[in-house]
């Protein structure tokens, strides 16, 4: 009777992981592969292995009237499932859901096939990576099938159930009772330790998108330089729309040295106050990254999770059209691609209520992106493109094809980067 469930679940796995794969939109299929479906399965099928022994525990107590040692080892497994179906609904609900819902396509959330894969992933994470994830979710520059570093810290989780049901088995083995079902699954387990656990600790361990989007100012000096000598230059399509390498606290007085950062700060909140209803980065440190988090919900700059709070008002300052570091004499400004994020927004809000054509609403509370998702209906934008940008890429493309807002930095040749730009 196990066997037939475990066949049949395991089965219902592979057909529901299949059937999402062939629904997928193209940069995913790019990353996840058929044999993805089978890593999943495999998954699954350690888990309810482990589920099965349990009961297969409990079968031979009370139904088949064994030794007491049985139970013992029936409740001891059970306690052990249940608390890793625990820990891994919350890492999954709260490291997944809810701290990367931007990352996650709207227009599927509510579909029978991501609900089923939620509760799914709540015993076997490795499902994380079928998520509806959007083009831009994909952080990790190593090719992996999951988005970013907490996707592939969650499957970990899988350990508080693997770990300890292998103790338990070899424990159960070792006291004298042997079952071929047992062996196969402590195998099986081992198996799944020895491969699935390796590469994703390898993949942690070796990927360099941890350092995304940090240098230090005397790389932007350099970089810089080289714009001035060669002004022919131009980074990756990625690069450009997600801006310049952003600035770290390090300092260098050879080439650029850092503004400290209540210097910073006084120049960036009468921006953010004017611009976001009044929100100034200001307050404890816990108060000033919830504030600067709820910049970056618009912002949408690379490496965000990797940086300290000094970094971070650093990168919003620099997005902003502020000077952060104190550069050379005649060297100019650090060279920039896309003009300061917030003229390009107090523009478009200024034409749509200009605008007696378009009827949206435009209050200061409401949240940015319903407002774009309206004016989306205006533009001449393909489903695919818009679900694949962020709210920055979506504020850029709006204000461009609907009122011909300027949003990429006019740039002069022999004077990259010396703008000015009015707050």
């Amino acid at each position: 009777m196990h066997y037939v469930i475990i066949g049949v679940t395991t089965f219902c796995i592979f057909a529901l992981t299949l059937f999402v794969r062939l629904d997928m939109k193209e940069h995913q299929k790019k990353r996840i592969g058929y044999l993805n479906v089978l890593v999943v399965s495999f998954a699954w099928l350690d888990f309810i292995g482990d589920l099965t022994w349990t009961w297969q525990r409990f079968h031979a107590h009370y139904v088949r009237g064994e030794q007491e040692d049985n139970q013992i080892f029936g409740i001891v497994s059970a306690v052990i499932m249940a608390n890793s179906i625990v820990v891994m609904s919350y890492n999954v609900v709260g490291k997944i859901l809810i701290k990367h819902k931007k990352s996650i396509s709207h227009d599927k959330v509510t579909s029978y096939a991501f609900i089923t894969l939620l509760f799914v992933a709540c015993t076997d994470p490795e499902v994380i990576m079928f998520f509806p994830w959007n083009k831009n979710a994909y952080k990790l520059e190593l090719k992996s099938p999951f988005p970013n570093g907490d996707c592939v810290r969650v499957t970990l989780m899988k350990l508080w159930e693997d770990i300890p049901e292998f103790i338990l088995q070899v424990v159960y083995l070792a006291s004298g009772n042997f079952d071929v079902f047992t062996l196969l699954n402590l195998i099986f387990t081992m198996v799944m330790l020895m491969y699935f656990v390796a590469g994703k600790l390898l993949l942690l361990v070796l990927d360099p998108g941890k350092d995304e989007g940090e240098s230090s100012p005397s790389d932007l000096g350099v970089h810089n330089k080289q714009n001035r000598i060669r002004p022919g230059n131009s980074p990756s399509p990625r690069a450009e729309e997600s801006r310049p390498a952003q600035v770290t606290r390090k300092r260098s007085f050879k080439i650029a040295a850092e503004l400290p950062m209540m210097q910073i700060l006084d120049k960036l909140d009468p921006i953010t106050s004017k611009v976001w209803n009044g929100k100034k980065v200001t307050g404890a440190p816990e108060e000033m990254m919830l504030a600067l988090a709820e910049l970056q919900d618009e912002l949408c700059i690379p490496g965000w999770e990797h940086m300290n709070l000094a970094q971070k008002v650093s990168s919003v300052a620099h997005e902003l059209g502020i000077e952060t570091v104190k550069t050379p004499k005649n060297s100019g400004r650090i060279p920039r691609k896309y003009r300061p994020y917030h003229l390009v927004k107090r523009e478009l809000i200024k034409e749509v209520e200009a605008s007696a054509r378009i009827k949206v609403e435009v209050t200061s509370s409401r949240p940015w992106g319903d407002f774009l998702n309206d004016l989306k209906a205006y533009c001449d934008v393909d489903d695919s493109e818009w679900d694949s940008s962020d709210i920055r890429k979506r504020t850029h493309l709006v204000a461009d094809r609907l009122f011909k807002i300027r949003v990429k930095e006019k740039q002069t040749k022999g004077l990259m980067g010396l703008f000015h730009w009015p707050v």
